[in-house]
């Protein structure tokens, strides 16, 4: 019986810590605004030495709010690794840190707020080769107090920081976000833009995508407009991903489970034992004893069976979700009041079990039983 509830007790805490996290990957803030984001591939290189008119014309489209270009889709793998040095590594030593070939409108058009400094809506394109933005992540890793106007080795070339960005997720919640050096490059470099990025504001979506192509096809006779909106695309990455949710389903089936056959079996105990208690419960209630005082003689026993139970379950499921969650990168903190919720949640159930008996048990007829005796 005891080993019923343990068992009880780990599946119940274990699930409500599972669905915690399920829900937390589900609900996080990506960092910028996903929706009703476009994004359209420019995989053709004489396209690409073209993508900023492209850009400027489909600006002009009906329910554009926004546009910009990148060297990175959306979602991506960030493929374009470069070095970064700065003042105060050890000679020879360096960094590697994800770089993005953007616009000016890049941060505005995604929503990805600017923690300290500025983006490069008021740089012109031409004179931006020398300034970059840094995330978040790639501005801790240089761990100066004012990275403002500070100058970076990236790529060979002296650099000037501007700005940091909060990070934003541009992939898969099971890796960490990683240093990332925003800048504006010339077309035909390695990691020029080959992305364009649309916001769309309007209830007639099909309307704004043909209008969109229709600029695509007059600048290309041979490449199919080829788009995907990010939304859409994310979510099938964690769906992809996310089998915690089929082991969430299995944990709660496994709780209602273990749960129904604790109780059949407590109930079949308890049962058992106010049958074999009947001639003690009938004298004590001749002698004057309360319900409560006959309801607490019968079911102490058992509440420390339930109790013993928690205390074998509880640690180990908190040892065994400690251990599930060393898989995901960002994850929730374990807030022990879930254990207090997972106990209390047995201890109710075991209660309306042992009650439902003991209370029956309890104001019986003893005159009923001592006749038969």
């Amino acid at each position: 019986m005891t080993f019923q509830f343990a068992i009880s007790v780990f599946l119940i805490i274990s699930t409500f810590i599972i669905f915690q996290q399920v829900h937390y990957m589900t609900k996080i803030n990506l960092g910028f605004n996903k929706e009703q984001l476009v994004s359209i591939k420019v995989e053709d290189r004489k396209l690409q030495d073209k993508i900023k008119l492209i850009r400027d014309e489909m600006a002009n489209v009906a329910g554009i709010a926004g546009i910009t270009i990148s060297g990175e889709s959306l979602p991506s793998d960030m493929n374009n690794t470069w070095d970064i040095r700065w003042e105060g590594l050890p000679n020879g030593e360096s960094k590697p840190i994800h770089m993005v070939s953007v616009d000016p409108q890049f941060f505005e058009t995604l929503e990805i707020p600017i923690v300290t400094g500025k983006g490069f809506e008021a740089l012109h394109e031409n004179d931006s080769a020398n300034f970059i933005v840094l995330n978040q992540t790639a501005a801790n890793l240089i761990e100066k107090q004012d990275l403002i106007l500070e100058k970076v080795e990236i790529g060979g070339l002296k650099r000037t920081i501007i700005g940091v960005v909060d990070d934003y997720y541009y992939g898969s919640l099971q890796e960490k976000v990683k240093p990332i050096a925003f800048l504006i490059t010339p077309s035909g470099t390695r990691i020029s833009p080959d992305n364009i990025l649309v916001r769309l504001n309007t209830d007639d979506v099909i309307k704004s995508i043909n209008g969109l192509d229709d600029v695509w096809k007059s600048f290309s006779t041979n490449e199919y407009f080829s788009f995907h909106f990010v939304d859409e695309t994310f979510q099938n990455i964690y769906d992809s991903e996310n089998s915690e949710s089929q082991f969430l389903n299995l944990f709660v089936i496994f709780a209602i489970i273990s749960i129904l056959v604790s109780c059949l079996g407590l109930y079949g105990v308890v049962l058992f034992t106010t049958e074999e208690k009947s001639k003690e419960i009938s004298i004590r209630k001749v002698l004057g004893s309360s319900t409560s005082q006959i309801m607490f003689l019968i079911s102490r026993k058992f509440i420390w069976l339930t109790a013993i139970g928690f205390m074998l379950g509880a640690p180990l499921a908190v040892y065994f979700t400690l251990d599930w969650l060393q898989q995901f990168s960002y994850s929730i903190e374990i807030v022990y009041l879930v254990v207090i919720t997972g106990a209390g949640l047995i201890f109710l159930i075991s209660w309306i079990t042992i009650g439902f008996n003991t209370f029956k048990a309890a104001i019986s007829n003893p005159v009923d039983y001592l006749r038969n005796e």
